[in-house]
């Protein structure tokens, strides 16, 4: 089953192979390590991180692909107008498929994003893909069919298209919009006691979540509301500290923010006040993945880095890197906890280790370390310590020992409970991204950041006595794209 990237694209923009090399080049001087997305005008961008278009076996085995509406020199049948343009880089989740991007050449490649019907007017963001239960009548003998649920912009209604050739082109419905509730951001998921489809979308009542319920995905009930959340609906099922006895629906809204509760099919009732997830400046539209397999079982989210500057770069946006979720008991209340998901391992060109070490002042640790692109992790004690902290493409990722707060790139504090004293950092540094993980993703910061010309790698240092680092880890990460992309 597919997610689909949110955003919403109107522009029309022809891309020769020449200039997708060039864009390439531009990319491997300036890229991020990983997930960068397309915007309106960054057309070239989205065929840099979503690739033309896979074949049926890349799907399998978890290609990223571009879901607009594409006209390719060999024969094909031509793609329908519809709303591909909502859904964009689509992704399989599976394996490598999460920290590997491939280019898909074609001679020449002419992306047309066409105006929609004049009857639902562009198509908004937060289309998402689905292809699972066969309710839709849509599909064939040899194809399932892949749907789409957007938001038709002129009247902020609800509309579903299809593709039969697995998102190269898509159809609209003939019955659009199949929800005429006002206001935007569709997220659709299979509630199995029910054997039915669950429809959330923001907008009135004041800022709320509507819940609709199918069992057709065309003809749809209302069922509840719930208020105080703002766009970009996400719903899903965690067990509490990995007790599957005690498994909590949790519902998160734009900024990912979270309320956990019950969800009995028609209601959502909570059982906790509203937590915020992460306090980075540069975090919004949260989408996790639907129908991972079970023998993985992991619920898998990325966000949208909003509001991230990339001057003279051949993208526009990013995404943050994917992370498992988990709820976990912390203090007497439930949160949820993000982290960065294992297969980035995968991408360790060099580690660097040391234990049980005293760290001072003008300590030279780290300067053997080069690159630019590094997962690190340390697990210290403050010791002595008024401050211990990482300088990174000139910003500061730092803990204060009086505060107890961890403050990434000038952001909110975090604030960290530690009682064993021992307090835990992850860091993922890109090309224009640093994220930090505190307390293994108790509490998160992401924030987008522009690279210092020629600059230096990291450096660790200490403020005030000594620390002592228990572990401490960094890793050299190599870049997703593959060195012979401008083939």
């Amino acid at each position: 089953r597919l997610v689909g990237s949110e955003m919403c694209i109107r522009d029309r923009m022809r891309v020769t192979r020449r200039e997708l090399c060039q864009a390439a080049q531009l990319r491997e001087r300036h890229s991020v390590m990983l997930r960068p997305i397309a915007t309106a005008s960054a057309t070239i961008a989205a065929m840099l991180t979503g690739m033309v278009i896979a074949s049926a076996d890349e799907l399998v085995h978890g290609s990223i692909m571009w879901t607009t509406s594409v006209k390719r020199s060999e024969p094909r049948t031509p793609p329908q107008s519809a709303a591909a343009s909502a859904i964009a880089a689509a992704i399989i989740a599976t394996g490598a498929a999460m920290i590997r991007s491939q280019m898909r050449p074609s001679p020449v490649c002419e992306i047309n994003l066409h105006p929609q019907a004049r009857a639902t007017g562009p198509s908004n963001h937060a289309a998402r893909p689905m292809v699972w239960i066969k309710t839709s009548g849509l599909g064939t003998s040899k194809e399932r069919a892949l749907l789409a649920v957007f938001t038709g912009w002129k009247n902020k209604v609800q509309c579903m298209a299809y593709s039969l050739d697995r998102g190269r082109s898509w159809t609209k419905h003939p019955m659009n919009p199949i929800l005429r509730h006002a206001d935007r951001d569709p997220k659709v998921f299979w509630y199995e006691p029910d054997s039915k489809w669950v429809m959330i979308v923001y907008g009135p009542p004041g800022r709320s979540y509507i819940f609709f319920g199918s069992k057709d995905l065309k003809r749809w009930e209302k069922l509840s509301t719930f208020p105080d959340m703002y766009e970009c609906p996400d719903i899903f099922r965690l067990p509490l500290d990995g007790n599957r006895k005690q498994m909590k629906w949790v519902l998160s809204d734009g900024n990912g923010s979270y309320v956990i509760g019950q969800f009995d099919g028609t209601r959502f009732r909570t059982e906790q006040k509203k937590e915020a997830l992460d306090y980075g400046f540069n975090f919004y539209a949260t989408q996790t993945w639907s129908d991972v397999p079970k023998d993985d079982g992991r619920c898998i989210q990325m966000a949208w880095m909003r509001g991230g500057k990339f001057p003279d770069m051949p993208f526009n946006q990013q995404l943050t890197f994917p992370c498992f979720l988990s709820l976990r008991t912390v203090r007497d209340k439930m949160i949820l906890c993000r982290y960065p998901v294992r297969e980035i391992a995968n991408l360790y060109r060099k580690e660097h280790s040391w234990k049980n070490v005293t760290a001072s002042h003008g300590n030279t640790l780290l300067e053997n370390i080069k690159g630019d692109l590094f997962d690190i992790e340390v697990e210290f004690d403050p010791g002595q310590s008024d401050a211990l902290g990482f300088k990174i493409h000139g910003k500061d990722v730092q803990y204060t020992t009086k505060t107890q707060a961890v403050v990434s790139c000038r952001t909110h504090p975090m604030k960290l409970v530690s009682p064993n004293g021992l307090v835990h950092l992850r860091i993922l540094v890109d090309r224009t991204s640093i994220e930090v993980f505190c307390n293994r993703g108790a509490i998160t910061g992401a924030n987008c950041v522009l690279p210092l010309k020629n600059g230096p790698p990291p450096k660790l240092y200490i403020n005030g006595g000594d620390a002592i680092i228990r572990s401490l880890k960094v890793r050299e990460i190599k870049s997703i794209w593959p060195k012979n992309i401008t083939r």
